[in-house]
């Protein structure tokens, strides 16, 4: 049995059977998911679900790695829950996985001399895309009540912190969050008046990693035709 009247809002297809998290529900540990209004969910296929499990198990990783030591929602996710899966024995295919993403590079100095040198790893850009890409799916499907073409172009962007609000202050406007998880995820969309499917999705993650999804063209010198 599906959801009568609803369609799923990755393939399109009648009847879902399940409803997806955006983002995926493994960022938040289990008393964070009920806070405020909970998690933001779509109607979606199992199977369409199951098709990015080990895409947001990625993500998931990506993403709490590099917030460590400016979220302490990250550092308790890391120190609670992900630590420990790394060393259970159905993890070893992704640890290999992950060695073959390090590369030795160069650590520089604030003047751009490089002082070391350190293993890093390499970031999977087509997967945390494909992240990103569905949450935008999905919460484009939720505010507007209708499924994004899968033709529509889509460009993501990684932002520094530091230079993240700065981009957006260039808009004009004081954007408005919505936040989830107790500030886990915050999001906020800018839009023309005038063409629902043209805009630009925000996406911050422990308040310390920040990603844009361009949808088409936004208009950039007309305020005016800009909402939040």
């Amino acid at each position: 049995m599906g959801i009568k009247g609803e369609i799923c809002f990755i393939c399109g297809g009648e009847n879902p059977d399940s409803m997806d998290h955006l983002p995926p529900k493994n960022l938040f540990l289990n008393k964070y998911r009920k806070l405020g209004n909970g998690l933001i969910t779509v109607p979606c296929h199992i199977e369409c679900n199951k098709e990015s499990e080990l895409d947001d198990e990625y993500f998931r990783y990506c993403l709490t790695i590099p917030a460590y030591w400016t979220s302490d929602k990250a550092r308790e996710l890391w120190d609670t829950k992900l630590k420990k899966q790394l060393h259970r024995s159905q993890s070893a295919g992704f640890l290999t996985y992950l060695r073959e993403l390090l590369e030795e590079v160069n650590i520089i100095d604030e003047g751009g001399n490089p002082i070391a040198k350190a293993d890093a790893a390499l970031l999977d850009a087509k997967r945390i895309e494909s992240v990103l890409f569905r949450v935008t799916k999905g919460l484009y499907f939720r505010q507007f009540k209708t499924r994004l073409p899968d033709s529509h172009p889509m460009e993501l962007s990684f932002y520094d912190p530091t230079v993240a609000m700065e981009i957006v202050d260039q808009y004009g406007i004081r954007p408005k969050f919505e936040s989830t998880g107790g500030g886990i995820f915050r999001h906020f969309y800018l839009y023309s008046n005038s063409e629902e499917e043209k805009g630009i999705w925000f996406f911050v993650f422990f308040n310390s990693v920040y990603f844009s999804v361009h949808l088409g063209d936004l208009p950039k010198t007309d305020n005016n035709d800009l909402n939040a």
